[in-house]
């Protein structure tokens, strides 16, 4: 800075005198390189507006290919982990960010005739932003979003969000996440965005609970075994013994053969196919996919189990059924959906149904609780089946869902004055936490 007696570069050795070359300096009020002496300027910089957003270089950035192979510049990635130079290229970007095109990645819809065994999970490997983008890519070639002949579904951990819906639109689409697509389409999506990171591992990180997966690269097919999973403190191959963190498969989604699961022996994960993928662990854990089978950063030693713990990673139980038919429970206080007024002195009658839809069979949570005007002993009241009502949230039973098209009554009595709000809801993941993944509710009015 002129008249300070600061620079921007100033070399404080005692011996050599650096070149700083190869950099865009633009915008300076006093001069381009003003009193660069010791180091001094090279002959190949530039002082140009450098085009960029958020430090990443715009395709029109001066800066662009204006490092030839030979000029001395051993930086083989960039700070995001991008590959120096990009692929196809001899010459390097100036600047802590190459330049990083977007990428085309097609995807083929599978078709088929729209019944259940024709869902299939998929991924796309790119930055596509929002849902909403996702949609928009999709919507330009089959037009607009048609449940009839295609549907899309996220699974964020508890339950599926449909392409169509709010939620879904908003939430950030990145490289490694997988989807659910039934279609009667066969066309080819060409989705369009940048691509991962490709010089770094790859590293996401998994809440509790089931995710669907896919690799985050366009061209890059790798080995489950190359794969890995950490909570910070140990660090396991997927396949690994030793492994308590996850399961240690891939649950890949067949059709009319449902789910198969895929061990480490041999099976390589596909480009544009999307897996089932369980955490056992009660905490976050980050799984690790390398840019090769054999570029992992960490070593692959086997980590052995911490001191008095047992592998409890539940390799047996499947995934959650594909979307589209899922339960829906039903209560209702004197046969209607409320909200009811009944006076004082009239019964309440209150009853559930359930339709399982695809999730017959599985082992559930049930829940059946109310929420009462009452400050003492507890303001909520569970229906414990076979003891009956009980103060707290407590879970009502631990079976299998299964179709209860006869009104079952879990409340038969004449209740005191106030306002009162009994919940139905049933969970896939038999854990005893009150989640109630699919629920329904009915208010009641006493005067």
């Amino acid at each position: 800075i002129t008249g300070f007696g600061q620079f921007g570069v100033e070399n404080l050795g005692s011996v050599g005198h650096p070149i700083i070359d190869y950099n865009d300096v633009w915008g300076n009020t006093s001069g381009t390189y003003d009193n660069c002496v010791d180091p001094p300027p090279g002959a190949n910089n530039i002082s140009k507006d450098p085009k960029y957003a958020s430090y990443s270089l715009q395709s029109t950035s001066p800066c662009i290919n204006t490092i030839p192979s030979g000029a001395g510049d051993p930086v083989t990635l960039d700070y995001p982990g991008y590959k120096r130079p990009r692929p196809g290229k001899t010459t390097k970007d100036m600047g802590a960010y190459e330049y990083v095109a977007d990428v085309i990645n097609e995807y083929t819809l599978p078709g088929g005739t729209g019944v259940a065994t024709d869902y299939r999970i998929f991924t796309v490997p790119l930055n596509l932003g929002t849902g909403a983008d996702m949609l928009n890519a999709m919507e330009a070639v089959l037009g607009t979003y048609d449940p009839t002949h295609w549907r899309g579904f996220l699974y964020p951990g508890t339950s599926y969000w449909e392409f169509s819906s709010s939620v879904f639109r908003s939430y950030i689409i990145k490289p490694g996440m997988g989807f659910w697509i039934i279609t009667t389409y066969t066309d080819n999506i060409p989705f369009e965005a940048k691509p991962a990171s490709d010089g770094v591992d790859y590293v996401m990180e998994l809440q509790p609970g089931w995710h669907l997966i896919g690799l985050p690269w366009v061209d890059t097919g790798i080995l489950l075994s190359s794969i890995q999973v950490t909570d910070g403190v140990y660090t396991y191959a997927i396949s690994s013994p030793s492994n308590n963190l996850t399961q240690k498969i891939l649950w890949d989604y067949t059709g009319v053969n449902g789910y198969v699961a895929r061990t480490a022996v041999g099976f390589r994960l596909q480009n544009n196919k999307g897996y089932f993928f369980k955490v056992t662990a009660t905490t976050p854990v980050r799984l690790i996919i390398p840019t090769s089978d054999a570029a992992r950063s960490t070593a692959p030693t086997e980590i052995p189990l911490p001191p008095n713990q047992t592998n409890t990673n539940e390799d047996n139980e499947l995934p959650p059924p594909p979307p589209g038919a899922e339960p829906v429970p039903d209560i209702k206080a004197n046969g209607q959906d409320g909200p009811v007024a009944v006076s004082y002195g009239m019964p309440v009658s209150v009853s559930v149904t359930l339709a399982p839809g695809s999730w017959s069979g599985r082992s559930a949570d049930w829940w059946v609780a109310v929420h009462t005007p009452f400050a003492s002993p507890d303001e909520w009241y569970t229906d414990t089946y076979p003891e009956g009502w009980r103060p707290g949230i407590r879970v009502c039973a631990q079976v299998p869902l299964f179709d209860l098209t006869t009104p079952f009554n879990v409340l038969d009595m004449v209740l005191p004055v106030g306002s009162y709000t009994f919940y139905f809801a049933v969970d896939g993941n038999m854990d005893g936490n009150p989640d109630a993944t699919w629920l329904d509710s009915v208010e009641v009015n006493v005067k």
